[in-house]
């Protein structure tokens, strides 16, 4: 796939540069024996997938045997909906004569269309999803804003964490991690309810080099961060790996999985009765009826005053701090960057927790899904904590310059949820297509990071407030 394109927030029409469009999905690591799978293709008749609303597109279809050639044997389930309740088709795809198969259709309103197409009985072979935009700057957030107190909520509970539970930063040399380059330590903060949010800090060894820039990020969904990340740049930046739970990080990938599901064992209860894939998922749904009790706000507010923590230091550039997340660390990050203003730039790949109340528009809501998957009689309550808690409604108050990537065919963080909490950006900044490719962790996340420090020494730092 060709570098995925840069879009202008005022222009989303196709430019010379616009990446490619044809993605193929292929289960490539077949069992021991078995044949090599067929390959499922999707091409537009515009390398952008993106038009204006209603302009025609026209979608190629493609089922590849293994020897490339096309496959006339079998049938596909294909369909096109947009990414919501509105579906405009639903076919039986018969290989021998509709391979290759083309689709024409449009939208009349700001969003995408997302076909999907299944290779029926051929378990090897995933399903392939492709979005195609129409008009994507027009797409507004399900819940039309966010509370009237939605500011002062947050606020008052920043003041209440400073008044009622003291900092308690703890700080433990990390041995095994430390080089002659870097020196790095666990870290941990006290925050609400006696819990604590922990993480790793590498700080440059030779500090009369600095001060250096501050790079953030919160993991992904999952177990966390089990131990610090090393980059080549570590002689040169501060960086705060920090994560969302509440127990001591690593020392290795399985201890890390196992405080994981004890973690999630202690929400079984709570959770009882909502939409679940997995145990894995409890915690994230844990005291989703209240504001003040949903799992996220706790590690939300202790992570913040880590980074103030962080940025307290002598050896700390506070003119150049950057923040970098996807999926759960995208969406954390858009709501950590809007309540901590100290950030110069910021990165959000595939952003979560975005426009959680997009089912009100018939859309699909991105990850972590609260409203789809509340129990019944939770969904009223449900939707005042999603309204305190959709990255959309803090991307208007995020002061830095953005980058947001995007993946056209993320069915965890749906394309228009991020659309839609982009839309919401005030500051510089712009988004980037990666057409055809789910929810991942792309080539252009990495590729991208190294821009959040790429800033001029400022000569006044930033004033800290809530």
């Amino acid at each position: 796939m060709k570098k995925a394109q840069l879009l202008n927030p005022k222009s989303y029409l196709p430019t010379p540069r616009t990446a490619v469009l044809c993605l193929v999905l292929a289960s490539a690591g077949l069992l021991h024996g078995a044949p090599p799978a067929p390959t499922i293709t999707f091409s537009t008749d515009r390398p952008s997938a993106v038009y204006a609303c209603g302009e025609e597109t026209t979608v190629t279809l493609r089922i590849n045997d293994a020897q490339g050639g096309l496959l006339k044997t079998g049938t596909v389930s294909f369909t096109v909906d947009d990414f919501g309740t509105n579906r405009l088709a639903v076919q039986k795809l018969t290989l021998a004569r509709d391979n290759p198969f083309v689709w024409r259709g449009t939208l009349h309103h700001p969003g995408f269309l997302r076909c999907r197409a299944a290779l029926d009985g051929q378990k090897l072979v995933k399903p392939v999803v492709y979005g195609i935009a129409f008009d994507p700057c027009g797409i507004r957030l399900g819940s039309g804003g966010p509370p009237p107190d939605f500011d002062a909520y947050w606020r008052g509970e920043i003041a209440r964490l400073d008044r009622e539970v003291p900092l308690d930063a703890r700080v433990t040399r990390l041995a095994s991690a430390c080089t002659a380059a870097t020196e790095v330590s666990r870290v941990s903060f006290a925050t609400f309810n006696g819990k604590r949010v922990y993480g790793f800090l590498s700080v440059p060894a030779d500090r009369s080099r600095g001060p250096f820039p501050v790079r953030v990020t919160v993991p992904w969904a999952g177990p966390g961060a089990h131990a610090p990340e090393a980059r080549p740049d570590d002689d040169r930046v501060i960086t705060l790996v920090i994560n969302i739970h509440d127990f001591e990080p690593g020392p290795d990938a399985a201890t890390q999985r196992r405080k994981y599901d004890e973690q999630n064992r202690r929400y079984a209860d709570d959770v009882a009765g909502i939409k679940l894939r997995s145990a894995y998922e409890n915690h994230r749904y844990a005291g989703y009826t209240d504001r003040t009790t949903y799992f996220y706000h706790d590690p939300l507010l202790g992570i913040r005053r880590a980074v103030l923590w962080v940025l307290e230091r002598p050896e700390a550039d506070r003119t150049r701090v950057g923040y970098f997340g996807r999926s759960q660390g995208g969406g954390m990050g858009m709501m950590l960057t809007a309540l901590t203003p100290v950030f110069s730039r910021a990165l959000f790949c595939q952003p979560a927790m975005a426009d959680m109340l997009a089912g009100r528009v018939g859309r699909r809501a991105g990850w972590p899904m609260l409203m789809e998957r509340a129990r019944p009689e939770d969904r009223a309550a449900v939707a005042v904590t999603a309204a305190y808690y959709d990255a959309g409604h803090f991307a208007s108050r995020v002061q830095c310059e953005c980058r947001v990537l995007i993946g056209f065919a993320d069915e965890a963080c749906p394309p228009p949820s991020v659309y839609a909490a982009y839309n919401e950006l005030r500051g510089p900044k712009t988004i980037l297509h990666d057409v055809g490719v789910p929810h991942s962790n792309p080539p252009s996340y990495l590729q991208n990071q190294a821009w959040i420090l790429e800033l001029p020494t400022q000569a006044t730092p930033k004033k800290v407030t809530p």
